[in-house]
């Protein structure tokens, strides 16, 4: 469990995007039968020119941790491309770096929303290079793992949410991956899961899309910095095209 969070663009302040974002791990909606706040650690990766300029992960509460107030003026002043951001509220594994999103390998960073309950088999290759026991984590490394095979990153994600469907037990894919040229926003929620129904999770699940201008916002809440927002579908696909300020959009 947790809130999710991707910027692109230049009309958005990312600093003040990235503050207001941080009231979630404080004040954020939680499922009710759980404690508040999403304080299990939190993680910002910025992409620029097409690579990565800066990563950092903590185990503290985002909230109240003054380096994540530092990391917020410093994406404020060098202005990337491309903003990923994570707070924790843990499910699966436990509270340390390792299991800390957002994971990064080369250039594609990636973060997650929900549980997956299932077993997810890897390679030996990717087993040995796995450095947390999260299923997010592991979920990340099924679709490299259909990147190496050949396919895109656009195309190893949609066949793994396929794959996830048929044979998966889980509550939600939610998620953000991105190549620094792109970024690519799922809302997957299983609504045959007896947990989703149980604990009425639709409502949490949630991914939004802010647009201002020729930049966007996505965010498991609908944030308070000015622009349009709109709640995504259930099963929805939103690409967003960096360079050119493009989004396109599909139910998958």
């Amino acid at each position: 469990m947790c809130r999710i969070l991707a910027v692109t663009g230049k009309d958005w302040q990312m600093d003040t995007v990235l503050e207001d974002f941080g009231r979630l791990a404080e004040y954020g909606h939680v499922p009710e039968s759980t404690a508040p706040g999403h304080k299990d650690g939190w993680g910002v990766v910025a992409h620029n020119k097409g690579g990565v300029s800066f990563y950092a992960r903590s185990t503290e509460d985002a909230f109240s941790d003054p380096r994540f107030r530092e990391v917020a003026d410093f994406v404020g002043k060098t202005s990337p491309d491309v903003l990923i951001s994570h707070f924790r509220k843990a499910s699966i594994g436990s509270v340390n770096i390792p299991n800390t999103h957002p994971f990064l390998n080369g250039k594609i960073s990636f973060c997650h929303n929900g549980s997956i309950r299932s077993e997810i088999s890897l390679s030996e290759n990717s087993e040995a290079l796995l450095q947390g026991e999260t299923d997010s984590e592991r979920f990340f490394f099924m679709i490299l793992e259909k990147m190496q095979a050949g396919a895109s990153l656009k195309d190893a994600l949609k066949n793994c949410v396929k794959l996830a469907r048929e044979n998966f037990d889980f509550t939600a894919i939610n998620l953000l991956i991105s190549d620094g040229g792109f970024v690519w926003a799922l809302r997957e929620i299983n609504e045959k899961s007896e947990i989703v129904q149980k604990e009425n999770l639709l409502d949490y699940y949630s991914l939004f899309l802010g647009k201002n201008k020729s930049s966007f916002v996505i965010c498991s809440e609908q944030l308070s910095v000015g622009g349009d927002w709109q709640l995504m579908q259930n099963h929805e696909l939103v690409e967003i095209d960096v360079a050119n300020s493009v989004v396109e959009s599909e139910v998958i």
